[in-house]
């Protein structure tokens, strides 16, 4: 199945029994030929609803230019006759394209589909006084009719509009990843969880890439439902597998564009996205409520442990009844769940990329976090007093970050901004990758330097990764503290007991230098790489299985 797409949310995808007619129409390449032409008949009713879609996308042209009269567009591409600037959408790797019109355009891009005002931003300046100083406006999220309305994930806060339901998701995830929350209820199992991985990375090396993405699964699970679940089912591997669905779904599909073939039955050419949006709406469905309601449960028979469902199942009752409660609970786990395994497993991937890609970082962090705790293990008390390691946590997210696109905003009213009209309705995309890779900001960008953050010229890199990586104004992920110490911990402790090498070929006897490649999908990842896990010595190995052993102890009791 060919693509065509812009990351952020809106793909053209072409399925099966896709007509030369329809390729020819839209101008795009002869890979579209994929199947041999449907009956007549089909092809007629498909040309009558291309057709209607043309009617209605000329007319939406018509208006908007009537609507904005004489007013200056921020620059970008031309594009074409009623398609716009379709064909100008990369299909991945989008952030680079974003970054080589930033070049050529400047910090803002205007693009058009089918009617559809797009606007791309490259500069963290821009970014701020749109996004952070007009937040009332620019809060709002596109409709994304494959992911929110077919595919079940509506109810994730990420893809809610602008309103009050979503600012009451926004306050019950304040509360719940608040700082001292996170301190208190988090750290100790996060802790806990960082020496697991630690041991399965030595007993099973060649599969790190695997207990990463396991153990950040376990820790969201833990934190999300609690972990008094029997091994029947495995809800890490389907909320992994429901957050590829998401991505997918996010990825858009023809109906993204002309939302009224959402009615098509299933069984219509070229309604492959009805099939797809079944499958990807069920597991939804599954992955939101067969471990709330396990949960529920576990309250009713006491057996529940300390959670994000356990305490919103006590403390919170705002809605009419004990259904929307149950509705708003559910959905606000579910998105819990989901959101956090990704981001900060993903940049631990990255993380262990850097360290084989540039062992004098990985030495000198070493060095850094040897000096402070000597003989112990770490804990996350030790974070304020290891400066470079958290400089190579900051240059881990700006190296690459798992979301480079940033996700999707929209604007509610007109705006003007540098003389430019920005037209209500836009679709506003940050190039987060673009914006950390600012060379004014980030001299030789490609190259992993953790000491761009520790220089005390501060005013040299302004941009603080954090800042950018998890997003703008009420926008903004709330799980910062959350991520900060899951990732100080983790790589605290892979440091502390382990060293990270570039294999060598056993046949050739050459050394195996990996690239520096990623996926190219909007959510983000390095291509499949190999290196060498060793323990750093026997006894700190032993440190680490008596640690386990102690913290299962406390766990027993309730206490982590």
């Amino acid at each position: 199945m060919k693509k065509l797409s812009w990351t952020g949310g809106l793909v053209l995808k072409a399925a099966c029994h896709t007509d030369p007619w329809f390729a020819i129409l839209f101008n795009l390449p002869s890979t579209f030929f994929l199947c041999r032409p449907p009956p007549m008949t089909t092809t007629v009713m498909i040309m009558l609803l291309i057709g209607a879609a043309f009617y209605v996308a000329a007319t939406k042209v018509y208006q908007s230019f009537r609507m904005r009269g004489s007013l200056r567009l921020p620059p970008g591409p031309p594009g074409d006759f009623i398609i716009g600037n379709l064909r100008d959408m990369p299909a991945s790797y989008a952030w680079e394209t974003f970054t080589e019109w930033g070049r050529k355009y400047g910090p803002l891009s205007y693009h058009s589909i089918a009617g559809q005002s797009i606007l791309v931003i490259n500069s963290q300046e821009v970014a701020t006084d749109l996004l952070d100083k007009r937040s009332a406006i620019y809060s709002d999220r596109p409709r994304l009719v494959m992911a929110s309305e077919l595919s079940g994930f509506d109810i994730a806060s990420v893809l809610l509009h602008y309103g009050p339901t979503h600012r009451i998701y926004r306050k019950l995830f304040a509360q719940a990843l608040h700082p001292r929350v996170v301190e208190k209820d988090f750290e100790p199992l996060q802790e806990r969880l960082s020496r697991y991985l630690v041991k399965a990375l030595v007993d099973d090396p060649d599969n790190f890439i695997g207990h990463i993405h396991r153990s950040t699964g376990e820790v969201m699970q833990s934190i999300t439902y609690g972990d008094s679940f029997d091994g029947e089912t495995d809800l890490v591997e389907m909320a992994s597998e429901n957050v590829r669905n998401f991505g997918k779904a996010l990825t858009g599909y023809i109906v993204d564009f002309l939302p009224w073939l959402r009615y098509l039955p299933e069984w219509f050419p070229g309604a492959q996205f009805k099939r797809d949006a079944r499958r990807f709406r069920e597991l939804a469905y599954t992955t939101r409520w067969l471990p709330f309601n396990m949960t529920k449960r576990q309250v009713a028979d006491g057996t529940a442990t300390p959670s994000f469902t356990l305490s919103l199942l006590e403390g919170y009752a705002d809605g009419e009844s004990e259904k929307q409660n149950d509705d708003i609970i559910s959905a606000a786990a579910f998105t819990l769940f989901g959101a956090g395994s990704d981001t900060i497993a993903g940049t631990l991937d990255t993380f262990m990329l850097a360290m084989t890609l540039y062992p004098e970082v990985q030495a000198k962090a070493r060095a850094e976090l040897d000096q402070v705790v000597g003989d112990r293990l770490p804990t996350v008390t030790d974070k304020d007093s290891t400066p470079y390691l958290n400089a190579v946590i900051k240059e881990t997210l700006r190296w690459h970050s798992v979301a480079p696109n940033g996700g999707p905003h929209r604007l509610i009213r007109d705006d003007m901004y540098q003389g430019y009209f920005i037209p209500a309705g836009t679709i506003v995309l940050v190039n987060v990758w673009g914006i950390l890779h600012d060379e004014r900001h980030f001299p030789i960008p490609l190259t992993f330097n953790p000491d761009r953050f520790v220089s005390n010229d501060h005013e040299a890199t302004p941009i603080d990764p954090w800042s950018v990586a998890f997003g703008y104004g009420t926008r903004s992920c709330q799980g910062i503290a959350f991520s900060q110490s899951a990732l100080w911990i983790a790589m605290s402790t892979i440091l502390y007991s382990l060293e990270i090498h570039q294999k060598v070929d056993p046949e050739t006897g050459r050394v195996i230098i990996p690239e520096a490649r990623w996926t190219g999908d909007s959510t983000s990842f390095p291509k499949p790489f190999v290196c060498d896990i060793v323990s750093r010595s026997p006894e700190r190995m032993e440190q680490i299985k008596i640690a386990i052993v102690e913290d299962d102890k406390v766990h027993e009791t309730g206490a982590i």
